[in-house]
């Protein structure tokens, strides 16, 4: 894969071996060695294509001022240095190169931040960021920095464009903005980015070269997320952008623990009454058909008790996505809870929906369930109403009393308290 190619050029073999083992085993990559700046053209004259990134010894024996680095940063290649001393003037050496980072050989901790800094460069891939700032050489200095570490970035030249473009984008996931701008202030952008745009879904980072210290404070009581005067470090601009991302991602995180089921990935119950009832209203509002289904795995217990919990488990995912891959597109559907599923679908009539359900039952009863105890055979009930003049609340209860009479006529099929010829 393109994002899992890595070329190492280390003189160690002890140290390459190191790397390359974490590399491999905790983070999935490939990783070809090379110990001398020679064998490395070498390496990308026949093989280079489609390198992801580059982990280079800053002082090779053919490479002693890091002429080894010069050239693989030519290359376009992202590049991580390698370095066993850590001074100011070694610093500037590298920094001065364009590199994504430097790491000190200094132990297990290297090790982690090497497999940090990879795996962060392979999710930058997929992250727009705005840069805004008037000045084309500001602009692009930064927009540069963030293109090192392999983000997308669009850019404004001023407050009313950034705007435009955030309409359009709405997977921008990070701004960074200058104060002094004309017509609208780096301040009064981010105020009114805040109106439709909040904290969770984007990262504001505000720039100034100004030396008051109150620019500070206005950027981040607007809705800022972080602020940096300028010129900066460019570690430290890194930093900032990296932690920024990475509470954002963290947040992410914690939204889809609290809205999805952990087992199978679908919306959990919580998260889909909330939806339903922005659904029910809808439909309420504008006379339009509503149906909710509640279907419920038949003898599950007796799956989880021949076969044990994690066959259990294999049968409530494999059933979660053929529910999801049939219904999913037009309609909600959750784990309702233990082996209930809900589907609420919109815009359609009970003679519309039925055969789709039945349909849906037949294909469940005859498939089966490869798991490490062979293969399982599994079946399943629904109960479908279609009363969205009620509420959503007497809609899924009648639709649970369905699934009762579905069970005591003999489980495996549809019941519905009023099921018409199908259209």
């Amino acid at each position: 894969m393109p994002d899992k190619h890595i070329l190492m050029v280390e003189d160690s073999p002890f140290f390459a071996s190191v790397v390359r083992r974490k590399l491999e085993e905790e983070g999935g990559f490939r990783v070809d060695c090379v110990t001398s700046y020679k064998e490395a053209k070498a390496f990308l004259d026949a093989q280079g294509k489609g390198l992801f990134a580059a982990l280079l010894d800053l002082h090779l024996p053919d490479s002693p001022r890091g002429e080894v680095v010069d050239y693989f940063v030519r290359q376009g290649i992202p590049s991580i240095v390698f370095t066993g001393e850590f001074s100011e003037g070694v610093r500037d050496v590298v920094m001065s190169k364009n590199v994504v980072d430097y790491v000190l050989k200094e132990g297990p901790d290297s090790l982690n931040e090497i497999l940090a800094a990879l795996e962060r460069l392979r999710r930058n891939r997929e992250v727009k960021i705005l840069v805004v700032d008037d000045s084309a050489s500001a602009r692009t200095l930064v927009s540069d920095l963030l293109r090192t570490h392999l983000y997308q970035v669009l850019e404004a030249e001023d407050g009313e464009q950034a705007l435009t473009m955030l309409r359009q984008h709405a997977d921008i996931r990070l701004m960074v903005t200058d104060f002094s701008m004309p017509g609208l202030s780096g301040v009064e952008l981010v105020r009114e980015v805040r109106s439709f745009r909040p904290r969770q879904r984007l990262a504001i980072v505000g720039l100034s070269a100004e030396n008051s210290p109150l620019i500070s404070a206005r950027f981040i009581k607007s809705g800022a997320n972080d602020f940096l005067r300028k010129p900066f470090l460019v570690e430290e601009f890194h930093c900032r952008i990296r932690q920024n991302m990475e509470i954002l991602e963290y947040l992410d995180t914690i939204k889809r623990m609290a809205e999805n089921d952990y087992l199978t990935g679908l919306p959990n119950r919580y998260h889909f009454i909330r939806r339903a009832r922005t659904t029910h209203a809808e439909a309420v509002k504008r006379g339009y058909p509503l149906q909710a289904v509640i279907l419920d795995l038949d003898h599950f217990k007796r799956i989880n008790d021949q076969y044990g919990h994690n066959v259990g488990d294999q049968v409530l995912k494999n059933f979660a996505l053929r529910l999801s891959d049939r219904f999913g597109r037009n309609g909600l559907v959750c784990r309702y809870g233990g082996e209930e599923f809900a589907l609420l679908l919109p815009g359609v009539s009970t003679a519309q929906v039925r055969p789709g359900l039945e349909a849906f039952l037949q294909e469940v009863a005859g498939a089966s369930v490869p798991t490490e105890k062979g293969e399982v055979a599994y079946t399943a009930s629904a109960g479908l109403a279609d009363t969205p003049g009620e509420s959503l609340e007497d809609m899924l209860k009648d639709a649970d009393t369905m699934l009762y009479q579905a069970k005591q006529s003999g489980r495996n099929q549809l019941a519905c308290s009023v099921c018409p010829t199908p259209e």
